[in-house]
């Protein structure tokens, strides 16, 4: 009977996992390693090998291709790495990027999602060989976050050395966490900036 109990506790929890529940408790517990793993395991078990997409619960030749809702839980994963909108009033941009996304010369860009907030749009571009990551942010929507937070997930684990926001010095930094938190951000327009 014990080891029942715990083949099943062992199925439920990679259930769990495929699914997008453990990437969600990863995502609220600010793992961005576990939040990454989860997201590629995803693409790996969860994606039709052969065009590439989310499939959910599909039936075809006798054949069982993803747990249930394996689409929608990819997509909220995805969606979750680069904007989130967080319990304390607070709307996380580029909070779990892997950092190979940040290389020198590459570029994420977010176009008219909607959020909480209201439609978001931006642009993160890495310049790490010159020491340099930013976005720029366009928020439109009649509410506003209580902060911005906008993470920039270093290439090399480089420690932040200094920010700046609409071309103003800006102190509101968390090296540790990698991010810069713009309190209170009622303009439409940011222009985030760090150096490394």
């Amino acid at each position: 009977m014990r080891v029942r109990l715990l083949r099943l506790a062992v199925v439920l929890a990679m259930a769990a996992r495929a699914s997008g529940v453990g990437a969600a408790a990863y995502s609220l517990r600010d793992e961005p390693k576990a939040v990454i793993r989860a997201f590629y395991s995803m693409m790996a078990c969860a994606l039709s090998h052969s065009v590439f997409e989310p499939v959910e619960h599909r039936w075809t030749h006798g054949q069982y291709f993803g747990p249930p809702s394996t689409d929608g839980a990819w997509f909220e994963l995805y969606r979750n790495m680069l904007i989130r909108e967080r319990d304390d009033g607070s709307l996380l941009l580029f909070g779990v990027t892997p950092r190979r996304w940040l290389e020198d010369g590459k570029r994420i860009e977010i176009e008219g999602a909607p959020t909480y907030y209201g439609r978001l749009s931006a642009t993160v571009e890495s310049r790490v060989n010159a020491g340099k990551i930013t976005a720029e942010i366009r928020l439109s929507g009649a509410d506003h976050a209580k902060a911005l937070v906008v993470r920039f997930r270093h290439l090399r684990h480089r420690p932040m050395q200094a920010a700046r926001v609409n071309a103003q010095v800006w102190t509101s930094i968390d090296g540790g966490k990698e991010c810069i938190r713009i309190d209170n951000p009622i303009a439409r327009r940011y222009a985030v900036e760090a150096d490394y």
